[in-house]
């Protein structure tokens, strides 16, 4: 009976001898940081040439440049649609707005307007003053004018800069269409916010605009999927960084 406490003990030092790597070995792991859930996927599907016009414009022209813009190529100094590569902005919105990359024109004044190809017929225009800051500027339709569904409309940005020369002005083109909202896309947005997964099912759905909006207006909280989004359709980086002007 005397000899079990010292077996005891004998067996515990033993033990503790045998498990000491193990308990070094643990002390001395690093402990992984948890991994952050994998975002959605956010490019836009190849789109086929349809036969609209550049969604760029080159740098300045003739002469030192037009509207007092230095003659140069670089992406800050083009006017340039966001739109997929084929310039064609697909929308379900009755009144969806346009977005322009405009470089910084000095106080000058443009042109917007949307026109019926079919019926040659100007469906809206305004004239707007530029304020001299480069970015993404919007461009809204009104609540009053409403695109009809499969109705193809042209719409053009025109930089107005010399009244007695209108070769000296800079634009940029594109079309837009309407499509119908079909119950199958309406179901797979039904009670869906406006969330990076709803922009997801707008992209496969190849809807432009309202992807666009819900990333634009999200791009600070999910960088990635936003540059994601615009290198997809070969817009540049550079541009992708640029604030939106009012």
């Amino acid at each position: 009976m005397a000899m079990f406490p010292r077996k005891f003990a004998l067996w515990s030092r033993l033990s503790l001898l045998l498990c000491l790597p193990g308990l070094v070995g643990w002390s001395e792991m690093t402990v992984a940081a948890p991994v952050a859930p994998q975002l959605v996927s956010l490019t836009f599907p190849p789109t086929a040439d349809r036969g609209a016009p550049s969604r760029t414009t080159g740098g300045g022209t003739r002469q030192g440049g037009s509207c007092g813009v230095a003659v140069q190529e670089s992406i800050s100094n083009r006017l340039t649609a966001l739109a997929p590569s084929n310039n064609v902005i697909t929308t379900v919105a009755a009144n969806p707005s346009i977005y322009i990359h405009v470089p910084s024109f000095p106080e000058k004044e443009a042109l917007f307007r949307v026109i019926d190809r079919d019926r040659e017929e100007v469906v809206y225009q305004e004239t707007l003053k530029l304020t001299g800051e480069s970015g993404f500027l919007k461009l809204q339709l009104p609540d009053d004018v409403e695109l009809a569904p499969n109705i193809k409309y042209e719409w053009g940005f025109f930089v107005l800069c010399n009244t007695d020369d209108p070769e000296q002005d800079r634009g940029v083109e594109g079309w837009i269409e309407r499509l119908p909202m079909d119950t199958a896309l309406q179901a797979q947005l039904e009670g869906m916010e406006m969330s990076l997964e709803k922009a997801q099912v707008y992209a496969e759905n190849e809807v432009w605009y309202e992807t666009l909006e819900i990333l634009l207006g999200r791009r600070e909280e999910y960088p990635t999927e936003w540059l994601e989004f615009v290198t997809s359709v070969d817009l540049s980086p550079e541009m992708a960084a640029s604030p939106i002007v009012e």
